[in-house]
C-alpha cells in the first residue's frame, strides 16, 4: 500500500513538474567553445554568478518572456561556466516549477549589465569568432538587464549593423 500511495504521489509531482512554464536551454546545442572565448576562468565564473543571481528575482509564474529570457540568459551562464553551483540550481528549480532559491545578495541590475557590458568589450576586442559570439550574448543580455544604458544600446546596435546576431534558439519554442 505504501509503494502505491509513495509511486501516485510521485507521478503527481511529475505531472506538476511537467506543467511548469520554464522551458529549459538545450545546454548540449553548440553556441561558442568556451576553451576558445578570451575570458579567464573567474571571470566566466564570477558572471555565470551574476547572471543566476539577477535571474533568481524571476519566480516560476512570471510571465512567458521572462522565463524564456531567464532560460536565455541561464543557459549562457552554464555555458561560461558549467559547473557554476548557483546557476545550476536556478536552472534546476525553475525547470521543477519551483521558486528560485532566495539570496541574501541580491544582484543589482546596473551591476550585472555593467558587468556583462564591460567582459563583452574584452571579448569582442580579443577578436575571433567564439569572442564574438560571446560578445554578443553577453550584450544582448545587458540590454536586456539594463534597456536604459546608453552606452549597451550604442555597442548592441554596432554589434547588430556589423550583421551579427545573438542565436537563441537553443531555447525551446512552445510546443
Amino acid at each position: 500500500m505504501r509503494k502505491l500511495i509513495f509511486s501516485i504521489l510521485l507521478a503527481l509531482a511529475g505531472d506538476a513538474f511537467a506543467d511548469s512554464a520554464y522551458r529549459e536551454p538545450d545546454l548540449d546545442a553548440p553556441l561558442f567553445n568556451t576553451a576558445e572565448v578570451a575570458l579567464a576562468p573567474e571571470d566566466r565564473s564570477r558572471l555565470a554568478t551574476n547572471i543566476a543571481a539577477y535571474i533568481q528575482r524571476i519566480g516560476e509564474s512570471a510571465p512567458r518572456a521572462q522565463l524564456d529570457f531567464a532560460a536565455q540568459a541561464l543557459g549562457i551562464a552554464l555555458r561560461l561556466d558549467p559547473e557554476n553551483r548557483l546557476a545550476a540550481l536556478v536552472n534546476s528549480r525553475l525547470r521543477r516549477g519551483l521558486p528560485a532559491p532566495a539570496d541574501d545578495v541580491a544582484a543589482d541590475p546596473k551591476m550585472v549589465a555593467t558587468d556583462l557590458h564591460l567582459h563583452a568589450r574584452a571579448a569582442k576586442r580579443a577578436g575571433g569568432e567564439d569572442n564574438g559570439k560571446v560578445a554578443g550574448y553577453l550584450l544582448e543580455l545587458a540590454a536586456a538587464i539594463d534597456p536604459n544604458s546608453e552606452a549597451i544600446a550604442r555597442d548592441l546596435a554596432f554589434y547588430r549593423k556589423a550583421g551579427h546576431a545573438a542565436d537563441w534558439s537553443f531555447v525551446p519554442a512552445d510546443p
